[in-house]
């Protein structure tokens, strides 16, 4: 099996893999994790406990250890308490108990490592971008070549390297890609990145507060270390406040694992050891950065999680600063239609536009930025 996610969107037998049918085929010999994120890894704890799978399951350190915080999150509820009945709780969520149980299970997989499965598999590793610690898989079964990856980068971030498939021996015969981006154009990433610092030191300089709804491992702390990266360089000052569950716990791991990232390029990159990372960011609690945003006079930059605007945090967050035009919300990644952040990027913001959230009227009149 490679990869074992869920779907966000549903509390019912839409949220998992199917495992019925996948164990029709026969006993199930193996399964490879691509990445800590909960479309990749959030039925795990469902296969092991629930189905008694006790096979081998293989991932890398890093997302062995930051899926237990994504799989923490996905405990109980993904959308809120109300969303769920105490049929649908017991069926289709799972408890911590479960997760620990689960992660006791998985057989560390080192970068490069090939593993045997049974006598005509063989699955290899390689580095894909993305988010720590992601691997994409060539698999080879009787002579066929297959190439299995689930979100990979081919350029390098600010703190990853790309998707190593030059390495790839072989060309595959067959590829099984995510596709979330497969139809999107987009600008090269370095412009990207001076657009995001530019958009906002823009709103900062004006006197506004930033919004930065994002998934909490992963793009939050690429974009963390990028305005690390810019405060050291140009002595700036204003407070960069961050507020997700394990927060701490997370920051730590991507400095644990700091050899996994990119080598520094940059003179700017250089003078940022792994040492330094994190310095100039303000981890604090939900209700902490409430205050702030209502109370405090001075520009701020806030990341939140989740990253919609549905629901938690960000939606709280978004309430207070939407209506003052001097403040400013930045969407960094794939918003879904239907989205409160993908009608805002489509409909714009000006005095008279308004959004309805679940029979709430929140008023619009901070600029966007996606």
């Amino acid at each position: 099996m490679l990869d074992c996610g869920l779907h966000p969107s549903y509390q019912d037998d839409r949220r998992y893999p199917n495992f019925g049918l996948a164990f029709s085929y026969g006993p199930l010999k193996a399964v490879f994790i691509t990445h800590c994120h909960a479309d990749h890894v959030g039925a795990l704890p469902i296969l092991t406990e629930r189905w008694g799978y006790d096979g081998p399951i293989y991932m890398s350190e890093p997302t062995r250890k930051l899926s237990y915080y994504i799989l923490e999150e996905c405990v109980g509820s993904w959308g809120g308490d109300d969303e769920w009945t105490d049929s649908s709780r017991s069926e289709w969520s799972y408890t911590q108990r479960e997760v620990e149980s689960c992660l006791t299970k998985v057989t560390i997989m080192e970068p490069g490592q090939s593993i045997s499965v049974g006598e005509n598999v063989q699955v290899h590793s390689w580095m894909a971008g993305h988010v720590l610690g992601a691997y994409m898989f060539s698999i080879v079964v009787d002579n066929h070549r297959i190439l299995y990856t689930g979100d990979f980068t081919s350029c390098p971030t600010f703190h990853l390297p790309p998707a190593r498939v030059d390495d790839i021996p072989y060309p595959p015969d067959v590829i099984l890609s995510e596709a979330t981006y497969a139809t999107s154009f987009k600008d090269g990433r370095l412009n990207n990145q001076v657009e995001f610092i530019q958009n906002v030191l823009d709103c900062l300089l004006d006197g506004g507060k930033v919004l930065v709804p994002v998934f909490a491992i992963g793009r939050a702390q690429e974009l963390l270390l990028l305005l690390e990266m810019y405060w050291q360089r140009f002595h700036l000052s204003f407070p960069i406040l961050f507020s997700t569950k394990n927060a701490h716990q997370v920051l730590q791991i991507y400095t644990e694992f700091a050899h996994w990232t990119r080598t520094p390029s940059t003179r700017d990159e250089q003078m940022m050891s792994y040492q330094t990372w994190w310095s100039r960011v303000q981890v604090v609690d939900p209700e902490q950065l409430l205050d702030a945003v209502e109370e405090w006079d001075r520009p701020l930059v806030a990341l939140t999680t989740p990253g919609t605007l549905a629901r938690g945090l960000s939606l709280q967050v978004f309430r207070r600063i939407a209506p003052d035009e001097k403040n400013l919300l930045i969407i960094p990644h794939f918003c879904i239609s239907g989205t409160i952040e993908k009608r805002l990027l489509e409909e714009g913001c000006c005095d008279e536009n308004k959004i309805t959230n679940e029979n709430e009227s929140i008023r619009i009149r901070c600029k966007v930025s996606y």
